[in-house]
């Protein structure tokens, strides 16, 4: 598979970039590829764990946090009622049905001494913030340490995963998670994260990213500072398909 830096490299020869005074430079081609790449990868796990799929063919994208610190909070001031949370460890992908969270489960060595086995082996179930009303208020689906709900959300910028029903003294939790690359943190000389069938899509996406950004009026220079020639037309972007990876949202269909 190819890495990172070759194909910036591959992009930057086909858009013609011979020097380092271009206006589209590596390091903005490189967060380009990287977008392109968690676009390819979440369309590829929204179809893999879609209602039509088994999900068994995402698990080897799933990674896996053990012994995540868990905070407790009796203070009702953001939620209303008391509970865990977890500052998520990575980026993960926004799919549907919030899917980029593969599981929240119990860290066994860290659940308290003579746990009942109906509470160690709990399965969490992912709902939303505007859901717990009524969950709280049902007899039968009341968050308890048995039957522990969370949810995602963001506060003040950090991006959380609340949970419900948990015993006070739960310290840590196993989380699965499907991440996302970063800019910020990813190895350009390792090899890229797709399939090889997807490396044309990702170079013809990335391509079509690049394209847009040189064409608007006031950023329409050639690569060493110099206008266009008089009378010179910008080259209209291609008719793009509605089937085109890049028109194809991360919402499986049903």
């Amino acid at each position: 598979m190819p890495t990172y830096n070759e194909i910036i490299s591959d992009i930057a020869v086909a858009l013609g970039f011979t020097h380092d005074d271009s206006l589209l430079g590596r390091n903005a081609l490189g967060a380009i590829v990287i977008n392109a790449e968690n676009k390819l990868s979440g369309q590829d796990l929204a179809n893999d764990l879609g209602p039509a799929s088994s999900g068994v063919a995402a698990q080897d994208r799933l990674t896996t946090f053990p012994a995540v610190p868990v905070i407790y909070t009796e203070n009702t001031n953001d939620v209303e009622w008391a509970h865990h949370y977890v500052i998520l460890p990575a980026t993960v992908h926004d799919i549907a049905n919030g899917a980029g969270i593969g599981f929240v489960r119990y860290h066994r060595p860290s659940i308290p001494v003579n746990c009942p086995p109906s509470v160690a082996r709990a399965t969490f179930t992912q709902t939303s913030l505007g859901s717990l009303s009524a969950l709280y208020d049902h007899p039968m689906q009341r968050p308890s340490p048995s039957q522990p709900y969370f949810c995602r959300a963001l506060d003040n910028g950090q991006e959380r995963i609340y949970i419900f029903g948990m015993d006070p003294q739960v310290s840590k939790l196993l989380l699965g998670l499907y991440v996302a690359n970063s800019y910020l943190t990813v190895d350009f000389n390792s090899e890229i994260r797709l399939p090889p069938a997807r490396i044309f899509d990702l170079k013809r996406l990335a391509m079509q990213m690049s394209f847009w950004s040189m064409t608007i009026p006031q950023e329409r220079l050639k690569n060493d500072g110099r206008d266009m020639e008089p009378g010179q037309q910008v080259n209209a972007p291609p008719i793009i398909s509605v089937n085109d990876p890049a028109m194809v949202s991360n919402i499986p269909q049903q």
